[in-house]
């Protein structure tokens, strides 16, 4: 029986990116490189939960357990990130998922993987066998610390079937998704033989140990200034800005819809886009309110925003897996 201890959520680059690309003129100098880059990560997560769901496909021994969305600090200057784990008595199956649409190159001593799609045009990448590389020796060190000896596999998998990979590398296992259920049921035999460990404690143990990084904001991450921001509460159909009548929801007049939930993703777009904190002047600026006391009606009423300081010094901060939550249910 197969046991996933969490949910894959889509990262948090891609539901800044979801946000950015609302708020971002389409006359900015780097709309196209932002909706580009939104479309690619957006792929890569469909691809992860594509690998996903060729896992279930597997009748896994018993005491087998995947895990997904690894984070763990191997020191603190050295930090990993795994899209899957696959942890059994005997080994631990590591994979780094990716999704690419054309031909690939792996050139290990420039340090690049190149992508050369179908209309010629090339993409360059930071050389994903030394990704696949760092994560695997960053395991190791994460369980030597722990005294637990057990082999780590690691797997670069093609989550897109249509990916041409020119010339295969020799220093690693390249696997397309569909390959999968039949090379991890052969390893699963292979390494029956070897020393035992409790995979379920091992599991735990990663789970209980990863750490959660400190999010950049878009604006900063991608250079853009706050400013150039479309302000204002915004539609979540058409994207327009929207009016509040006293006593009445958020309206959209472009579509004429009412959005009840459009102000608190609102509120949450600061907190992805521009800063992890907020004061009452600046939440007026971005929402386009007209007064301090709207603003503040605002605070008082939002659901998980923290009150720091006090007047006139006030600022307000926003629980994190709330403000990550915006792009979850689109």
């Amino acid at each position: 029986m197969i046991t996933i201890f969490m949910k894959r959520h889509p990262p948090e680059e891609l539901i800044q990116l979801e946000r950015l690309a609302v708020r971002l003129p389409t006359s900015h100098h780097k709309y196209a490189y932002i909706q580009t880059k939104y479309h690619q990560l957006k792929a890569g997560h469909a691809g992860e939960i594509y690998v996903d769901r060729v896992l279930q496909e597997i009748s896994y021994p018993r005491g087998v357990k995947v895990l997904t969305d690894i984070r763990l600090e191997i020191n603190p200057h050295f930090q990993i990130q795994i899209d899957t784990l696959i942890v059994s008595p005997h080994s631990i199956i590591l994979l780094e998922v990716k999704y690419y649409a054309g031909t690939v190159n792996f050139n290990e001593d420039s340090g690049k993987t190149t992508k050369i799609a179908s209309n010629g045009e090339i993409d360059k990448y930071d050389c994903i066998i030394h990704q696949l590389d760092r994560a695997t020796v960053g395991l190791k060190t994460w369980l030597e610390k722990r005294n637990i000896s057990i082999p780590v596999i690691p797997i670069l998998v093609m989550a897109n079937g249509q990916t041409e990979i020119s010339v295969v590398p020799d220093s690693i296992t390249l696997k397309y998704a569909k390959q999968l259920p039949r090379y991890i049921r052969t390893l699963l035999v292979e390494t029956e033989s070897l020393q035992a460990y409790p995979s379920t404690s091992i599991a735990e143990m990663i789970v209980a140990d990863q750490v959660s990084w400190s999010m950049t904001p878009a604006c900063q991450r991608y250079e853009i200034v706050p400013a150039h921001l479309i302000r204002g509460v915004l539609c979540s159909s058409c994207h327009s800005p929207m009016d509040r009548k006293r006593g009445h929801s958020w309206i959209c007049y472009a579509c004429r819809k009412k959005d009840p939930g459009a102000l608190e993703v609102a509120i949450k777009d600061w907190f992805l886009l521009i800063g992890h904190t907020v004061s009452n002047k600046q939440l007026r600026f971005f929402l386009d309110l007209k007064s301090s006391a709207a603003a503040s009606i605002i605070f008082s009423q939002s659901s998980g925003m923290l009150r720091l300081g006090n007047a006139p010094h006030t600022f307000y901060t926003f629980n994190k897996a709330q403000v990550n939550s915006v792009g979850k249910s689109r």
